[in-house]
């Protein structure tokens, strides 16, 4: 489950990138508000645990299900796309030294806020207020199995896989998804005069 949550906050900010390339309006300021947008959405919510043995479970279920290398996994996707983006810009070397220098400065900021415990805050009441004690006691027997390991072990490639289908798709769409939008602003014009 927390890594269904950052797969979608990934493939997100990755279609707000397909957007916005096709459109030929991408610019690093956009992409990076909403790429901020995405994350403001991770910030923890105040945590009200009331049961403390659920608590606790719920933390040993992050433990199990190493989110510590997820948190990794987020930055280095993070400068990736971001690298990604500066190849499409067609910027010049300098041009792209300032940008790398920027994109650290924003990885340095998501990982501060990210690793200093309020990401596993967010996750204890997120769990908390969405699953029983039972239901996370049945997450951590199962994750803490040979199959359950295997299976988190594979799941970036499968979230990877998943959001490189997502984008092409979009990509696909996005002619008719422009048409649409088109059709939309001149029935509301014509509806309007």
């Amino acid at each position: 489950m927390f890594t269904y949550e950052i797969q979608n906050l990934v493939t997100y900010c990755i279609y707000y990138r397909a957007i916005y390339s096709s459109n030929h309006i991408l610019t690093i300021e956009i992409i990076m508000r909403k790429f901020i947008v995405c994350l403001l959405l991770l910030l923890p919510l105040q945590v009200s645990a009331d049961d403390e043995s659920k608590r606790n479970k719920i933390i040993e279920l992050a433990n199990v299900m190493h989110m510590d290398v997820l948190l990794e996994s987020i930055n280095e996707q993070f400068l990736t796309m971001m690298e990604n983006i500066t190849k499409e810009l067609n910027v010049t070397p300098k041009e792209k030294s300032i940008l790398r220098n920027h994109y650290k400065k924003v990885n340095d900021l998501l990982t501060q806020e990210l690793h200093q415990g309020k990401f596993e805050l967010f996750l204890v009441d997120m769990y908390d207020k969405n699953l029983t004690e039972s239901e996370v006691e049945a997450m951590l027997s199962f994750y803490t199995t040979k199959e359950g390991q295997s299976i988190l072990r594979k799941a970036p490639i499968i979230t990877r896989e998943s959001m490189i289908y997502g984008q092409e798709l979009y990509k696909k769409l996005l002619p008719k998804i422009q048409s649409i939008a088109l059709e939309i602003q001149q029935t509301l014009a014509d509806h309007r005069a």
